[in-house]
């Protein structure tokens, strides 16, 4: 538009780009259209977004999310202002339109971070491309003021870049590491080692990757854990009769995690070890990777299911 394309072109054009957006999510609701799930998947996407959102977590606690947040991103924060004041000198008013774009951007990510009023920590990453850019052009247009602009830049790239690097060297611990044992991927291997009909599976509260490497299908559609507890009354789910109906399966397999990443209710918990004694440990693994502090998960096998290798030896006796 900026350059002569008329209104029409002009529309058309961000037509396209709307349609580019919007494609994917169309493909999807197709998929699952075709498949007969369209109204579970319009209950998770929509309908538990929806009910998300009316659930308030406290201010105290929302604060403290806020808080732990913003503290990642903290060295780039200064720098809108920055910018704004470098942007009142007139040998910058090229650079104002740029500017311009870059606070809409960040209007934009801040709603879509502050909506929920949850504040998780991994929703502050829409603020980092539009701070960045911002930090970026601020730091270029300050440089600009001194005789050695490269090395005045160099500096103020590097004092905002090397607390990005202490956080990324502080958290590398809780990184998933190629030294230590894949655990999800183990505890799948030890059930289809042992044997599964890709029905008898219960991660109870652990990570659900384990139902996609053993090959198996959840027997609940609240495969996350969270769904059962903290966010128990947006997902729709009952958590005592949710557990209690699988329970009631009679599973070959239940995965534990002690001491539980997640808060069940004594309720839950009473029925679980009720129905744990019509199990025996199978195998158990340490995970350093999935939460702080490292818990130890647990392989339950139910009574009566005989190791492969077992009954092999059997046979040949």
């Amino acid at each position: 538009w900026r350059h002569g394309a008329g209104i029409p072109r002009t529309a058309g054009l961000g037509g396209v780009m709307l349609l580019g957006g919007v494609l994917p999510t169309a493909v999807a609701t197709l998929y699952f259209w075709q498949n007969g799930a369209l109204l579970p998947y319009i209950e998770a996407n929509v309908s538990a977004n929806v009910a998300y959102i009316r659930v308030s977590i406290g201010w105290q606690t929302a604060l403290a999310y806020l808080r732990d947040g913003l503290r990642g991103i903290a060295p780039l924060l200064p720098w809108p202002v920055v910018l704004a004041i470098l942007l009142r000198d007139i040998r910058f008013s090229r650079q104002r339109r740029l500017a311009l774009w870059l606070v809409v951007w960040l209007v934009a990510a801040a709603i879509d971070v502050t909506m929920p009023l949850k504040f998780w920590r991994h929703y502050f990453n829409a603020l980092l491309p539009p701070l960045s850019l911002t930090a970026g052009l601020a730091a270029a247009l300050l440089a600009r003021r001194f005789t050695l602009r490269k090395t005045i830049f160099s500096l103020i790239a590097a004092a905002t870049a090397i607390p990005a690097v202490l956080v990324m060297v502080r958290n590398a611990p809780i990184s998933r590491s190629i030294d230590r044992i894949n655990v999800p991927r183990a505890v799948a291997a030890r059930i289809q080692q042992v044997g599964t009909n890709l029905h008898d599976v219960f991660v109870f509260n652990y990570d659900p990757l384990v139902y996609n490497f053993a090959g198996a299908s959840p027997p609940t559609r609240f495969v996350f854990c969270a769904e059962l507890t903290d966010f128990a009354s947006s997902s729709g789910a009952q958590p005592l009769q949710e557990v209690a109906a699988v329970l009631a399966q009679n599973p070959a397999w239940i995965v534990i995690a002690e001491p539980s990443p997640y808060k069940f209710t004594p309720a839950v918990l009473g029925r679980l070890h009720g129905a744990l004694r019509d199990y025996k440990l199978d195998s158990s693994w340490r995970d350093q990777d999935y939460s702080l502090p490292p818990f130890e998960v647990r392989l339950y096998r139910r009574i009566g299911i005989q190791v492969r290798q077992d009954a092999n030896a059997l046979d040949r006796g």
